[in-house]
């Protein structure tokens, strides 16, 4: 249907005859206004969404608001309602890094474990002193093989209780626990390939537990060889 057409009524016609397209126009007219303003003035709420306010087709075209329609910040939360905009509506790589503003808080369990797929993170996204959660720390040092010197570990961020240290040249393991300290210091067990294999003897007072991480007493242990590195895992239990 067409609005406003310049030629009808035509100027032959009737004047009674043209005061009924007039009003045939009006009526049609108001049709229209009626699902865009109130009687005061205002915008019908809701009158922009998919079904229309009338309950009838969309009052847009596709496309017809583009990106440099919308001020910035015209759109609040409070405008969108749930479920609003679907990951359908979302094309790839639209919402990049630049975009997202530091401090971003996500709500408990808003990631749950099947939003993420198999291999998302990998190895190159990792390093092995990322595994920090509070209650586990993964990390290195080297030996110094001096009787009297100490080797400490810090910065954990959390009080160990059970340390595991691996010997990367002899495939070495010692297990020291903090249930067994004495003045806060305990043994170190260590399994060895070499003289003997499996469980020896403890190394007596070779561990002492701090507040955020542990120190090698002496150089009398298999875990504090000059020249060697060794690999450590604390975890708080």
């Amino acid at each position: 249907m067409s609005y406003l057409t310049e030629t009808v009524p035509a100027d032959s016609e009737a004047v009674t005859l043209g005061a009924s397209r007039i009003r045939e126009l009006k009526v049609d007219l108001d049709a229209l206004i009626e699902q865009i303003w109130e009687d005061a003035g205002l915008f019908t709420p809701g009158w922009i969404k998919a079904g229309g306010a009338a309950g009838g087709a969309s009052l847009f075209t596709a496309g017809a608001i583009q990106t440099a329609d919308i001020a910035p910040f015209a759109i609040t939360t409070g405008l969108l309602a749930p479920q609003a905009v679907t990951p359908a509506q979302i094309q790839l790589l639209s919402i990049t890094a630049g975009l997202l503003a530091s401090g971003i808080v996500m709500p408990a369990n808003s990631v749950a474990t099947n939003s993420i797929q198999n291999n998302a993170v990998g190895l190159a996204q990792s390093n092995i002193s990322s595994l920090v959660a509070g209650f586990a720390k993964v990390g290195t040092y080297n030996g110094t093989a001096a009787s009297v010197d100490t080797i400490t570990v810090s910065g954990l961020s959390f009080a160990p209780t059970v340390l595991i240290v691996v010997d990367s040249t002899h495939t070495g393991i010692g297990i020291a626990f903090n249930s067994e300290a004495s003045g806060g210091i305990s043994s170190i067990h260590e399994s060895w390939d070499s003289p003997v294999t499996g469980l020896i003897s403890p190394f007596l007072n070779d561990v002492q537990w701090n507040a955020d991480g542990f120190t090698i007493l002496h150089g009398n242990t298999f875990f504090s060889t000059n020249l060697r590195a060794y690999t450590y895992l604390a975890l708080a239990i």
